[in-house]
This record gives C-alpha cells, structure tokens and sequence, in this order.
C-alpha cells in the first residue's frame, strides 16, 4: 500500500460520520424579534450557553477516549474530525433524532418543559440515548455526571444494539476492537486553578477537551462596584491560560512536521449592535425624563467599558446606582456574554486552540474608524494618499495603546520555525490593521475573522464543520455581474480575465459571466450555479445613516436578508464590489448576508476599491487558482482557501507598494528592477517564509539605493493603506481544505485495483483487501499511551 492509499485509509476512517457523537441542544422555537437588543442572540442560545460549554468539552468521537492525545489533536488540525454540537428547535428534534447513520446521540436541555417534550420524543427512538439535564428526571443524568467516562458508558450501549443488525458488523468490530485493547486514557490533574470566569472558561475547556482536570479553583471576579479591582489581574490570568493551551499543543505536536492547519491564538473582542456605540446619547435624550438618568448608567456601562467589569457607584444600601434599568440591562449583558463564550469555547476545543480576550476599551476606535472611512470614501483631490497613510497609521498606533502590553506580547512573538502562522479573529473592529512585526496583522499572518453580532449567526458559524473540496470543485467560477451597460466599470474584470487566458497563464480554470439586472436574476443565477467560486462583480453602496452595506443591483439596492429563502450561495464568495463589509457599518452588511445565504468564506471589502486594481485583483486570484493551487499540492496533501487568498494579498500587497513609493517617493526603479523586487518578494511569499516582508524590504532597498529606514518611512508616508489592506477573510477559510483528490476517492480506486474491477464503496472499518492488509498501527488513532 502507497503511502498516498495509506494516508487516504487514515482519512477516511477518521472522517466516518457513523463514529461521531452529536451533542444536541433542544431549544424552543425561536423569534428573531425577541433577540437581546445588545448582541441580538435569542433566548434560546441564551439558555444553550452552558450546554455547548459542557458539549465542547466531551469526546467528538467514540475512538477519542481511548486514543493519544496527540493523534487526537492531530485529527483535529487536518479538519479529518470536527465537534457535532448543534443548538437545535425542539420541533426540528423530532426529524434529525432517527437519523441512520448517526447512532450516538447526547441531548443536553436546561429548561423543564423542554426537557419533558424531550423524553416524550425520545422514547419513540430504537437506540438508546443519553439525556443530560440541569431539571431532575427519570430518564435524565445531571449535567456534572456527563464525563468522558459516562459518555463511553453509553458507546456501549448503543454498541450492543447495534450489534445485533449485520449492516453495523463493520463498525461494531472495530470499535469494540479499540475499547478492548486500549485502555481509556487516564485523567491528568492540571496545575492551573480554575478560573470561573468568561475570560478564561474557553481555554479551560480546550485542556479538558485534551484529557487535564483542574483540582484547584481560584476565582478571578470581584464583587460588583469594587473599585480597587486591578484589570491586571484578569489579564494575567487570560495569558497564563493561554499559554497552558499553547504549551499543550506544542508538547503534542513535537513529533509531526511545522505547517498544520492552526492559530497562533484567537483574539477576541466583545461587542455589540454598531448603533448603540454611535446613538447613545441621542437615545437617553428621546428617552423619558424619569428614566434618562438610569438609562445613562445602563448605557454607558455598556457602550464606555474599559475593562472586564463594571465600576458603579454604589447607593446606601449596597446596590448600583443604575436602579433596575441597570440591573436588566446587566443581566441582559450577562446573558450575551455568557453566548458569547460559549462559541468561543467551541474554537478553542475544537482544535486547541489559545484564545486571548482583549479589553473592551479597545471599541474606543470607533471614531477614528469613521474618520478613516470618511476620508477614504470622499477621496479629497488634495494628499488623498498622504492623508489616508497617515490616518490609517495612527489609528494603528492608537489600537496598540489600547491593547495591554502582555497580550501585544504574544501577539508581536516571532513565528516559530520562521514560518507564516494563522490567526484568528473575533471581532467587529479590524484588528487587521493592527500594526506587528512591521506589517498589518491581517498580512503578517494568515487571518480570518468572524463578527461576532449577529450573536444567533456568530454562533452558527462556529459550530460549522470543514468542509474538504478536491482540485476539481475550483475548476468553475461564476461571475454575476451587475453594472449597466455604459458603466465604465463594466468590462473591467472580464477584459482582466481574457488577458490572463491569452497570455497562457490561465489554463484549466473555466469561468462563466451572468449579467443580472434585477433580484429575481440574480436568485436565479446563484440556483443554477454548481461550483465552488462566486464571484460578484458590481456596485456596493452603504447608508450612511444606518450603516448597512449592501449590493447594487441594476437599479435597485440588493437586500439580501429578505432573498435567504430563495437561494444558496456556494461555499466560496469573492466581492470585487465597495463596502461590502463596511469598516464603520452596522452588523446587516452584505458579507454577513452571504453566510446567512450559506456561505462558508467572505472575501469582502471595507472600504471603497478602485475598480481597475479589483480587476486584476480578481483576475490574479483565477491565476493563482489555476497555477498555484497544483503545483503546491504536489508537495503536500492539502491546503487550506485561507492560504490562497492570504498569499494573494501578500503579493498585490508587496505590488501596490512598490509601485506607490517607486511612484511618490520617486526612487526611479526600472521596470526590470521593480519586476525583481517583485519577484523576491513573491518566491518568499510562496515559501511561507514569516520574513518575507524584510526580503522585499531589503530587495528595495538595495535596487533604489536607499537605507531600509528611509524605505519604511517612505511606504508609512505612501502606501500606508493598499487596496489589498481593504480586503478581510470572513468566515472559515481555514475550515475550507484542498486537496488533490478526495480521499474516499483515492481508496475507492485502490480497492478497485486490488480486486480488479467495479466495487461498493468500501467500509473503512475492515481491511480493504479482506485480509489484515492495514495493520491497527496505521490506523488514525493510535493506541492510548496516558
């Protein structure tokens, strides 16, 4: 067996969704309107909040257990397995409890009436199932006897059932096979003392996800209105969590190759609905007298908060000067957050992955935000460029000052093994301008960032499981474009395109126009559409008096939220279009939209683009797919779409550069010399080297004549914000795997040559041949050494 077969084998058999435990979180039926007026989650994650925290910390699959951590944590990293956590209506139960191929199913409620609708459903199924409940019950465990331990338990059960139906020999076999002759792994006690609190709770859960217990509790919160409480304090705490899981995984990697699919951390801001920061003040003034002083307390605890906590008067009697108004508002703050973590807590268990939560004073931006857009939307004639560079500088600047000193320190680290490492994002502001290592972090590393309002969205995006598409899904590109017919934009990106088929550079990707001048054609354009790539060639706009972003069709604005139910955008979604993730909008924008439409990975814009550089930006990325995306497979298994694009923005990055200061800075380069700093910087690139920004550097440096510092005082002077910078990754990108054929695809194909002719698809769980041809030792999961 080869070892392309042999790692096809692992893949598949590690994939195998019948192995999976699905945690399900029954809810009832949810009203978008009754969502919390803050983070707009509904009271239904409300309540699932604790759930998923418990789920997130439980096997993913019924071999975990009794396997090494560090093939577990591999698994992970490939995006082979992935948590089945779903927050579910209770009404939608009733259609996914029987699924087949599915057997091992946890329900977790917190509500009573829930949990008896729950039992009456579940008692109509043929398998057993495990109920965990915070309300007692006849046929329900409480949540704290929901172990590792008492979910293998139930494995079993369910195992003799199904071991009395021939379909599932294959899957019983094995199973028993890993549980008889592995122990389960052993429970190792932590040094750390457990936090009890949101900041810390996600990286608490990833070491007990990993096999560690903390046998010591120290509480991080204060009592409210404690005004000597030190921030620091909490800070501290967060990084020596952090790095707990860092250290963790280091020491689980050790054995296997640098370059896996991962985080250098997650950086995660708190937030809340755009408008309460911009129209606070206004609203405690439309408001009743009687109550403007309350709402003033309520607001801007929420709106102005510098830290973790609130710092409140206290009355007489002990309590907060807010009144009730505060108190509601709390608690309804309370509940988000508790949301909030919950989703955080299912990244950073998922594949252990550090999460660093940074302070909320850092919202404080949001005035230098609308400035900069402001600025960049108007385009004044006079320094326009001058003006932007320096605006974009120090709203930088003013981002660092505002993020503690021992977070920028893990985030500035050097990268380790000198390599580009991921990062991701949780947040509405653009961290991705935040400065590092002498680069925006969102070009040092390969980023992608969720917004985390819509809270029902952010969730659902989440608990959202990879997806693995092979070589030939990116063969079709669609392109709907919506411009009139004397917009001068208009044949802009298809003349980019044509240009790259007739130089040879693009040979195998095919892409295919679709004009649409109304809704209704652009509905139908997307339900025709079969591949991978969108890419959506147009006019975007924002309002400015409500801030929402959306997509100019013909002559009508584009609502997305109100097509959700007519159509499905593909996996992958390119806008060459303006705003389409506005850099100071509101949380209804158009790249929002298209996760709501299905979307996996946004590729939108924050500000106005010039239309000809998104041209060849798009056309650039087709290249890249069609050359790059081979050839790099050749080298390795698989890649990930967020390194695609991030590549790409490295290099249009380095381009605009270049040509900017070659320009205003008049360093007189040759065409020939500046195609040589260009191709330096691209080799680099393409390598995945993190220094990559100091060769182009030096490169220019070297051709122009010049010192490096002047170079860098000349591109902070003008290229201070390319085009490429206006570009953020939205979504999963990393979730999205490429690899060269599937690997289902590939065993399928072994067996067929083994027994020389058309076969049922094979079951992973028995040797392909029928004999002892994959030996236990290359199988995904290797025996439990803890």
């Amino acid at each position: 067996m080869s070892a392309g077969v042999r790692h096809a084998y692992a893949a598949v058999s590690a994939m195998e969704r019948r192995f999976k435990i699905c945690y399900f979180i029954p809810h009832s039926d949810q009203d978008l309107r009754n969502a919390s007026p803050l983070g707009w989650y509904t009271p239904g994650l409300h309540e699932a909040a604790g759930p998923i925290r418990l789920a997130s910390s439980l096997p993913v699959d019924i071999r975990e257990p009794y396997a090494q951590t560090d093939s577990i944590l591999l698994n992970r990293l490939l995006r082979r397995i992935w948590p089945f956590i779903i927050p579910i209506e209770l009404d939608a139960v009733r259609d996914i409890a029987p699924i087949a191929d599915m057997p091992f199913q946890v329900y977790l409620t917190n509500n009573s009436a829930v949990a008896d609708a729950l039992d009456d459903i579940l008692g109509k199924l043929s398998l057993p199932v495990l109920h965990a409940s915070s309300e007692t019950g006849a046929n329900r465990i409480p949540f704290e006897a929901l172990t590792s331990e008492r979910v293998s338990s139930y494995v079993r059960k369910v195992l003799d059932v199904l071991g009395e139906d021939p379909s599932w020999e294959g899957l019983v076999k094995q199973a028993r096979r890993v549980m008889s002759e592995s122990p389960q792994r052993k429970v190792r006690k932590h040094h750390l003392p457990l936090g009890l609190h949101n900041v810390v709770a996600p990286n608490e859960l990833a070491l007990m996800a990993f096999g560690w217990r903390f046998v010591r509790v120290q509480r991080i919160s204060e009592p409210v209105g404690r005004s000597d409480t030190d921030p620091q304090v909490y800070v501290d705490r967060i990084c020596a969590s952090a790095d707990a899981v860092s250290a963790e995984r280091e020491r689980l990697l050790t054995n296997y190759p640098p370059g896996l699919i991962d985080y250098r951390c997650v950086l995660a801001v708190a937030s809340m609905y755009w408008g309460h920061f911009e129209n606070w003040r206004s609203r405690i003034q439309s408001a009743e007298p009687k109550v403007r002083k309350m709402l003033k307390h309520a607001l801007a605890a929420a709106v102005q908060a510098e830290t973790y906590f609130d710092r409140l008067e206290l009355d007489s009697q002990g309590r907060p000067e807010g009144g009730p108004l505060y108190a509601a508002l709390t608690q309804q703050r309370a509940a988000d957050m508790s949301s909030f973590t919950a989703a955080l807590s299912m990244i950073a268990t998922a594949s252990l992955a550090p999460v660093l939560r940074l302070e909320p004073r850092l919202n404080a931006v949001r005035g230098d935000l609308r400035t900069l857009a402001h600025c960049v939307r108007t385009e004044a004639s006079h320094n326009f460029v001058w003006k932007t560079s320096r605006l974009t500088g120090a709203l930088g600047r003013k981002m660092r000052d505002l993020i503690n000193p021992s977070f920028l320190e893990r985030i500035d680290a050097p990268e380790q093994g000198g390599r580009i490492e991921g990062m991701k994002l949780i947040s509405d502001l653009p961290l991705e301008l935040l400065p590092t290592g002498g680069l925006p972090l969102g070009l040092r590393y390969d980023v992608s960032r969720l917004p985390p309002v819509p809270g029902n969205l952010f969730v659902q995006e989440c608990m959202m499981p990879p997806a693995m598409l092979p070589l030939r899904a990116f063969d079709d590109v669609l392109v709907v474009r919506s411009f009139k017919s004397n917009d001068p934009l208009r044949g802009m990106l298809a003349a980019a395109i044509e240009g790259m088929y007739e130089s040879g550079g693009i040979e195998h990707v095919r892409y295919r126009f679709v004009d649409v001048e109304t809704v209704d054609q652009f509905v139908r354009a997307l339900n025709e559409f079969e591949g991978a790539i969108l890419v959506f060639d147009g006019h975007g706009t924002v309002d400015k008096a409500t801030g929402v972003g959306s997509l100019v069709i013909g002559d009508e604005v584009l609502d997305a939220w109100a097509i959700r139910k007519e159509c499905q955008m593909p996996p992958i979604v390119m806008f060459s279009a303006c705003d389409t993730q506005p850099i100071d909008g509101s949380h209804g924008s158009v790249a929002t939209a298209a996760f709501v439409l299905g979307a996996r990975a946004v590729l939108a814009t924050m500000f106005p683009i010039y239309g000809v550089r998104a041209a060849v930006f798009n056309a650039r990325m087709l290249l890249r797919i069609d050359q790059f995306i081979p050839i790099a497979l050749k080298y390795r298994p698989l890649m990930t779409w967020r390194e695609v694009v991030s590549g790409m923005l490295r290099m249009s990055h380095s381009l605009e550069v270049l040509r900017q200061v070659n320009r205003l800075a008049r360093l007189g380069l040759t065409r020939k010399q500046m195609d040589e700093v260009q191709l330096c910087a691209n080799e680099s690139i393409n390598a995945r080297h993190a220094g990559w920004y100091e060769v182009f550097i030096e490169k220019l440096a070297e051709l122009s004549g010049r010192s490096r510092t002047r170079i860098v005082d000349d591109i902070g002077r003008w290229a201070g914000l390319t085009d490429a910078m206006k570009y953020i990754q939205l979504g999963n990108p990393e979730s999205i795997v490429i690899v060269d054929e599937l690997p289902e695809e590939t065993f399928t194909k072994y067996v067929r040559s083994v027994v020389h002719g058309p076969i049922r698809e094979p079951d992973p769980y028995t040797s392909p041949a029928g004999s002892a041809a994959v030996p236990y030792a290359d199988h995904p999961w290797g025996r439990a050494r803890e």
